[in-house]
């Protein structure tokens, strides 16, 4: 038996056509640099999913605790999958904070607390929820 999703519509927001012209630009210099698909699942031709820094910055350094015998703690090191995060988002920070400056034009909130960014290129697909990237 074929599953029912659920289809859910929502009136969508419009962003400021200046920096429609000014994403789209930096969509086609990313679709010039970016041209592997980092989720071989998803049909498109070019995918990156850029995190952000929130979810890898590393906490700051613990302050000396009463005891005294932390202080020489070392800092905890940034895992593997982190360090790739950082490292596309050092690439294409200039995409992550247009495209992040659009949303708070039309929703500060989430534009504050949303984690990460998928950016495609001729990407096909049925819509769904992402129950990977959330």
């Amino acid at each position: 038996s074929v599953k029912k999703c659920q289809t859910i519509q929502v009136l969508g927001a419009k962003v400021d056509p200046t920096m429609c012209v000014q994403l789209l630009v930096h969509l086609r210099a990313w679709s010039e640099i970016h041209k592997v698909n980092s989720r071989p699942s998803i049909n498109a031709s070019s995918y990156i999913i850029l995190r952000s820094p929130s979810e890898f910055e590393q906490p700051p350094k613990q302050q000396q605790s009463s005891q005294g015998n932390d202080h020489n703690k070392a800092p905890p090191t940034m895992s593997k999958e982190a360090c790739i995060a950082a490292k596309k988002l050092k690439e294409f920070q200039s995409l992550w904070d247009l495209a992040s400056k659009s949303l708070s034009t039309v929703d500060p909130t989430f534009a504050k607390t949303f984690g990460a960014l998928a950016v495609t290129k001729f990407f096909s697909g049925n819509p769904r929820i992402d129950k990977q990237n959330t």
